[in-house]
């Protein structure tokens, strides 16, 4: 109030333009406000029955990821296939699917998580199945040629920031890495071939 008690010294054209301005700078101001409400909404309508159990560097990284939804569309829409994007961002579900595959995701996450921290041998038939619950959610989301897409931009999203949060931390993700790996390996193992 006080800028535009000073604006209102000014005269014509140059009070209009400093109302302008004013208005603008308010405008992504209350945007900013409504997407941060919205994001604690989302929030809150995720965690609603887990409060307890909820993890709190999931919550943040989905908060993250929340807050720089529209920089993330905007570089995808530059980089990848419409049909991809579609699939990244959820498009098509309604609000309440794409809430449960959130839920499920964050809880998939925190399950590896804890037993990660718990010590569990990637060779853990409890542990293996959350990881192939994990593979199965994403083997809906992403389609071959989705994956093939990404991969070819593996590099170019490590470089920007927003792109590469991870849910976990560097060491979960590279104990779930192992999981896959030791699966993939027995899964060769049990058809008969050879594996390094």
């Amino acid at each position: 109030m006080e800028d535009i008690g000073e604006f209102l010294n000014k005269s014509g054209e140059d009070l209009k333009l400093s109302l302008d301005m004013q208005s603008n700078l308010l405008q992504k101001k209350k945007a900013q406000l409504e997407q941060i409400l919205q994001t604690i909404d989302h929030l809150k309508t995720i965690i609603k029955d887990h409060e307890k159990h909820t993890d709190r560097d999931l919550i943040l990284s989905l908060i993250y990821s929340l807050q720089s939804e529209q920089e993330m569309k905007e570089w995808m829409a530059e980089h990848v296939s419409q049909p991809l994007m579609n699939r990244m961002f959820m498009e098509g579900q309604s609000a309440g699917e794409s809430i449960e595959s959130e839920k499920q995701m964050i809880g998939i996450f925190a399950d590896i998580k804890k037993f990660y921290n718990e010590g569990r041998s990637v060779e853990d038939k409890l542990v293996q199945n959350k990881v192939v619950e994990l593979m199965t959610i994403l083997s809906h989301v992403f389609k071959p040629e989705n994956l093939a897409e990404l991969e070819k931009l593996k590099d170019t999203i490590d470089e920007v920031q927003y792109l590469h949060s991870s849910p976990i931390p560097i060491e979960v993700e590279e104990y779930l890495t192992e999981v896959m790996k030791r699966m993939e390996s027995n899964t060769f193992n049990s058809a008969g071939d050879k594996t390094d």
